[in-house]
């Protein structure tokens, strides 16, 4: 938990110098997401003047249902038009998605999800960081393969939107690759 708070901290910190309205959307409370950023410079500052938005994962994605990818791309092309309403160059956004994929039911629709979303940020100021606890997630290389950047070890593949239409394959799948 205390690696997860570094880690996204680190992120959000750099949201500033590049002009991007910070966004962490976590597991928890929005009281208890505040506590896991207490070593972001200024916080209390940057909550007031909207430079960062913290959220509830229960209050911006349905967490009983299968991902729409339409309806959360709605949500998210929301904040990144509001971000850029404020004078923002984008928004960069820190989300843990532990909830979303640790029902085994609801893997498939978030993979779907996931290049829905990608294909949308190469044209859009979308920097997202996808966040999953490990210990909460047996099947995490799968879910790990559909991002283009991956950690902390060196993925066999990834498979990821690259553009509106085309995805990408980098690393190598084969029959041995099946798990």
């Amino acid at each position: 938990d205390r690696r997860r708070a570094e880690i996204v901290t680190a992120w959000l910190r750099d949201a500033a110098p590049l002009g991007q309205r910070a966004m962490y959307i976590g597991a928890a409370p929005t009281k208890a997401l505040h506590a896991e950023l207490a070593d972001f410079p200024a916080l209390d500052h940057a909550v007031e003047s909207g430079a960062l938005v913290v959220s509830s994962a229960v209050d911006f994605y349905d967490l009983g249902e299968p991902i729409d990818p339409e309806s959360q791309l709605a949500l998210y092309d929301r904040a990144v038009e509001l971000a850029i309403a404020d004078g923002y160059r984008g928004l960069r956004v820190a989300a843990d998605i532990t909830p979303l994929v640790v029902d085994e039911a609801l893997r498939r629709s978030h993979l779907h999800w996931e290049q829905y979303a990608d294909r949308y940020m190469t044209e859009r100021p979308l920097a997202p960081l996808c966040i999953y606890d490990a210990r909460k997630i047996p099947a995490l290389p799968a879910i790990a393969a559909v991002h283009p950047l991956q950690g902390p070890h060196e993925p066999r593949f990834a498979v990821f939107g690259s553009d509106r239409d085309a995805a990408a394959l980098v690393g190598e799948i084969d029959g041995c690759s099946a798990d």
